[in-house]
């Protein structure tokens, strides 16, 4: 998996997506409840799993005897196993890893859309939106496989940055852009050494 949705998955991981909770401790804002569902602490599990309307999109994808399971894993292994051993939970289960990451992708988009530009539309969509965009996903990675350096979920369960290769720069970022004037964060770039 590459691109934004890896990103995500890893920032996920690393409790660092800016979920309502994280804008509450950060000062951004004073309610960290879910935009969505209005009854929970939005933290990055309840976004990318636990909130009602997440759950009603799972519940598209994923088999119906394996829903309790899904529901109730530690949140890092509930991505380790999705992207590791995903196929036993997945209905189509075709490159699952692929279509698990873009569907946390697009649900975080989908999130982002509902309080930065303040369009609520159907989360049911979002598993018809993301089947594009997995099926361009699936065939890029059949034409070159590459390896990624992001380890998504660290052995010791400690996120930390990692150098890349000598003489390679990593650019790390969440990804955020306001949609409506085109402004973006670019991140931190670094070299091998820190620089």
């Amino acid at each position: 998996m590459c691109g934004e949705p890896s990103i995500a998955l890893w920032l996920a991981c690393c409790n660092k997506l800016m979920t309502n909770q994280e804008r509450v401790h950060c000062k951004f804002d004073v309610d960290d409840r879910c935009n969505a569902c209005g009854m929970e602490v939005e933290d990055v599990d309840h976004v990318l799993r636990n909130c009602v309307q997440t759950q009603m999109i799972w519940r598209e994808v994923i088999k119906h005897d394996r829903l309790e399971e899904i529901f109730t894993l530690d949140f890092k292994r509930w991505i380790h196993e999705n992207l590791k051993n995903g196929a036993g939970f997945a209905k189509e289960n075709t490159n699952w890893d692929l279509m698990f990451g873009g569907m946390c992708w697009f649900i975080w988009l989908h999130r982002n859309s509902q309080i930065f530009d303040d369009q609520a539309g159907e989360p049911g969509s979002i598993s018809h939106r993301a089947k594009p965009w997995f099926q361009r996903a699936a065939a890029s990675c059949v034409a070159s496989r590459v390896e990624s350096h992001l380890a998504l979920v660290p052995a010791s369960g400690i996120c930390r940055w990692s150098t890349p290769p000598t003489s390679w720069n990593k650019v790390n970022s969440n990804s955020a852009m306001l949609l409506s004037d085109g402004f973006a964060s670019c991140g931190v770039i670094q070299d091998n050494i820190g620089h």
